[in-house]
């Protein structure tokens, strides 16, 4: 019986949490032909390897429009197909997360034969909503020195302050709020993959520790977030990886030792009131560090070709001051 509850409740989250968590990028557009006229019934695809099923197909409606939803960052390439009309190519769209890319398209009349690959960058600026995101990538945050923490990443977007400053990885497993808009930390909204993952302590202001080598993307909504947010305050999204179809992963190791920090008091501190251990005990303002090490790792690949993915990531994290 006991094995059998067991069962149901894997089941149960099998099948619910991918209802729960999924990509929140889209694309959307307009299709018209040369006189401007909509043109329904147009076929969309969007090819990418980041989708697990190859490619999620469209079809424009009476209006002409279309939108694809449910996207997974990365980069696609989108075909638009109509009999009678020639058929267009873009290659090299490249989608972030929580952004709904727009992509308007005109279609020639031609044979069947006929096709107009066109190749550039992705449209910069979202005509389609208002919020004001920022989005980190993984190769982003692997270039700029960070404390390696969800707080530390939120310090590089304008408009999102923090309570304590993260350096080096000092402060990373503190319980530090996030906040921004005038808001306060508990307004603060934490997902991964669209599913809300605030911790209960404090209202939902502290989070929990996450492992930075599982996601893909973060990104930060400082503004005009949707109505599926409920708190006005700062909307942090993070995008796990898939696994892909090639074996990949990833390791990282980082530390610091208490011989590698000096001290910052000095006599004119002490006739100032100022009093400092030599080891430190933080009354100087400045946490004084024993030893940091952060040793984390990923790993992810097929288990059955584009039909069945598996990833993971692992962290040992550490953080001890004096």
């Amino acid at each position: 019986m006991r094995l059998a509850r067991l069962l149901l409740v894997l089941l149960g989250v099998v099948v619910l949490i991918p209802a729960a968590a999924s990509a929140q990028s889209q694309l959307g557009g307009n299709v018209t032909d040369d006189t401007g006229g909509a043109l329904p019934g147009v076929t969309v695809t969007a090819a990418s390897e980041a989708l697990i099923e190859g490619q999620v197909i469209g079809i424009t409606d009476g209006t002409g429009q279309y939108t694809i939803i449910n996207l997974r960052p990365g980069s696609y390439t989108v075909t638009y197909d109509l009999p009678g009309f020639g058929t267009q190519v873009r290659n090299d769209v490249t989608l972030a997360s929580d952004v709904t890319l727009n992509l308007d398209v005109v279609l020639g009349v031609g044979t069947v034969e006929e096709t107009i690959t066109v190749s550039g960058e992705s449209p910069v600026v979202d005509i389609q909503q208002t919020d004001r995101t920022e989005v980190l990538t993984r190769e982003t945050l692997e270039a700029i020195p960070t404390g390696n923490s969800l707080y530390s990443f939120g310090t590089l977007v304008p408009g999102i302050r923090t309570s304590l400053p993260d350096i080096g990885g000092a402060r990373a497993m503190e319980q530090v709020l996030m906040y921004g808009n005038g808001a306060g930390g508990m307004d603060t909204t934490v997902l991964v993959d669209g599913m809300q993952v605030n911790a209960a302590i404090g209202n939902g202001a502290y989070q929990m520790y996450f492992n930075p080598q599982m996601n893909a993307e973060t990104s930060f909504t400082t503004s005009g977030a949707g109505a599926d947010t409920q708190r006005g305050g700062v909307r942090v999204n993070m995008v796990p990886k898939d696994g892909g179809n090639t074996f990949s992963g990833t390791g990282y190791f980082g530390g610091s030792h208490r011989s590698w920090q000096s001290s910052v008091w000095n006599e004119r501190f002490g006739e100032m009131g100022v009093q400092s251990k030599e080891q430190g005990d933080a009354r100087d303002g400045v946490p004084r560090i024993d030893r940091v090490y952060d040793l984390n790792s990923s790993l992810g690949g097929p288990i059955v070709r584009d039909k069945l993915w598996f990833f993971g990531s692992i962290r040992d994290w550490s953080t001890n001051l004096v």
